[in-house]
């Protein structure tokens, strides 16, 4: 989740380059907000799909 977290704010920052600075949320805050908004069927198929550039 860590390397999730990490490509996703890398990505953001490279794609806005006026954003000097963003703390990414933690671990455990992202979990417990794809657990709240997401199945686990949901997120087992989200593994699956590939990310072009990343």
């Amino acid at each position: 989740m860590n390397e999730a977290i990490n490509l996703a704010t890398s990505k953001l920052m490279e794609k806005n380059p006026e954003i000097q600075w963003y703390k990414p949320p933690s671990v455990f805050s992202f979990k417990r907000r794809l657990l709240k908004d997401f199945t686990e069927e949901e997120i087992k198929q989200f593994r699956t799909v590939k990310i072009k550039g990343g």
